[in-house]
């Protein structure tokens, strides 16, 4: 370590010795979730990216290619 960081270090550590701890942050959020509810957790997919400002499209499988193309047609691409 330099001499120069050393210092500074040092300084630091002098400045904050006499802090007090900081609170416990509570950790009792939940951090995971089960796909135990497939539709709950797609609509909290969809708020969360709706929370974004992203655009969401819900469709089944089948609706897919009909849903691009009318997002598409609706923005101005040709094909």
């Amino acid at each position: 370590m330099t001499d120069s960081r050393a210092r500074v270090l040092a300084r630091i550590r002098a400045a904050v010795a006499d802090a007090a701890e900081p609170p416990a942050v509570a950790r009792d959020y939940r951090t995971s979730h089960t796909a135990e509810d497939p539709a709950g957790l797609l609509d909290l997919l969809h708020e969360n990216l709706v929370d974004y400002r992203a655009h969401v499209h819900r469709t089944a499988p089948d609706g897919l290619a009909a849903l691009i193309a009318r997002i598409l047609a609706e923005r101005g691409a040709r094909g």
